[in-house]
């Protein structure tokens, strides 16, 4: 029998509209609550991230400004300002979710040099949060992918599932990026790789059901 699985990615204080990382203003909060309440999927799944204080990607751990980078170890990082802190306000989800129970959450970016974007696994696949092996595990064959940020967290669960042969939608009303001029080009850019295209209310009770998608 076929199962789905909603993953909703970094849903945090942190990531929202006036968080250090704010992303853009959607309203996607209130579309996945809704999402996570439907009894559409099999499993309900989150993501947070999870950071120690100097956390590799934090430009104050490296005397550096958020948007400039850094190498180590033959890797170049991205840096942003410090956000997620482990048990901090903004690493908390929106009252809205606090109250869902999810079959899963999983915690990225909690070791101090090791970066994590996917739900899945870190950058360099050096952490496997176990997302694949759980979801494999109650035999999840598709995948419904919301949250943020869209160019980053979002886009790298993405490709992570295709890679492990989930079949992949992205709920496009409930993902939102930092960025409002990457939104398209990331959306044409997953759907060229083989992820599928819906709004949350074209989203079918049964994963039996083709999406027409758009």
């Amino acid at each position: 029998m076929c199962k789905s699985a909603l993953i909703v990615v970094d849903l945090q204080h942190d990531f929202l509209p006036g968080g250090p990382v704010p992303t853009l203003e959607k309203g996607i909060v209130d579309v996945i609550s809704e999402l996570v309440t439907s009894g559409k999927f099999d499993l309900t799944v989150a993501s947070q991230d999870w950071h120690p204080q100097g956390h590799i990607s934090f430009a104050s751990a490296h005397n550096k400004q958020p948007g400039q980078s850094v190498t180590v170890d033959g890797y170049t990082y991205q840096l942003f300002v410090q956000h997620c802190l482990q048990h901090s306000q903004g690493a908390e989800m929106p009252h809205e979710l606090q109250q869902h129970t999810f079959d899963r959450i999983v915690r990225k970016g909690k070791d101090l040099d090791d970066e994590c974007f996917s739900a899945f696994a870190s950058v360099q696949k050096r952490t496997d949060t176990g997302l694949e092996g759980f979801l494999k595990k109650h035999c999840v064959q598709q995948v419904y992918i919301t949250g943020v940020t869209l160019e980053q967290c979002v886009k790298q669960t993405a490709l992570d599932a295709m890679q492990a042969d989930f079949k992949t939608f992205i709920i496009t009303d409930a993902c939102a990026p930092v960025d409002p001029r990457a939104e398209q080009a990331t959306l044409q850019q997953l759907q060229a790789l083989g992820a599928h295209l819906i709004e949350s209310d074209k989203v079918a009770a049964s994963c039996n059901v083709e999406h027409s998608g758009f």
